[in-house]
């Protein structure tokens, strides 16, 4: 049976999936291959929801402490305690996540960036760690602490990239990939 059919049931809603399933699929062969399932394939961010920009959640950055837990030791500490460093914040499942990551390696392989974490902020620390045992970054990725939780809901596209200085001050923001 059709999986379209089986899924939607009629007609009218398969016509729909099909005309969606094929605008993407041009995407699919295309140099650009990861944008074909995003909400929105012509921006360069992947946005979450109805969360709006981050602009909420880079206030918190600027007014607060960022509570972090390391992935590996399962230590708490904080974003700025880290500093100077590069910050990517991602989640496990989207594809500009995953290009971001990329080219974080790609810049950490060059030495262009020495200091990098990779933050997760809508899964727990479990489930990171069981789906990115073996990632090259696993020594440099946290979660979200439990204190911080409502930072999560403020970050509204991603991937998002912020650099702090050796003072701990926020000096660049990129929001998406290629920024």
């Amino acid at each position: 049976m059709n999986i379209v059919k089986r899924l939607f049931g009629s007609r009218a809603a398969s016509s729909d999936v099909q005309q969606f399933l094929e605008g993407r699929k041009e995407r699919l062969s295309s140099a650009e291959p990861f944008r074909a399932f995003a909400p929105d394939p012509d921006s360069n961010f992947w946005q979450l929801s109805d969360r709006g920009d981050n602009s909420q959640a880079l206030g918190k950055l600027d007014s607060n402490s960022l509570s972090l837990v390391h992935i590996v030791g399962n230590d708490e500490t904080t974003l700025r305690s880290l500093a100077p460093l590069t910050v990517l914040f991602v989640t496990p499942w989207d594809t500009y996540s995953a290009m971001a990551i990329g080219d974080l390696k790609r810049r950490v392989d060059s030495r262009a960036v020495s200091a990098y974490a990779v933050v997760y902020f809508e899964s727990p620390l479990e489930d990171i760690l069981q789906r990115k045992s073996q990632a090259w970054f696993l020594g440099s990725a946290y979660c979200v602490g439990a204190n911080s939780s409502e930072f999560a809901s403020l970050i509204g596209r991603v991937p998002l990239e912020i650099s702090f200085g050796p003072d701990g001050v926020l000096q660049q923001v990129k929001e998406g990939i290629g920024a």
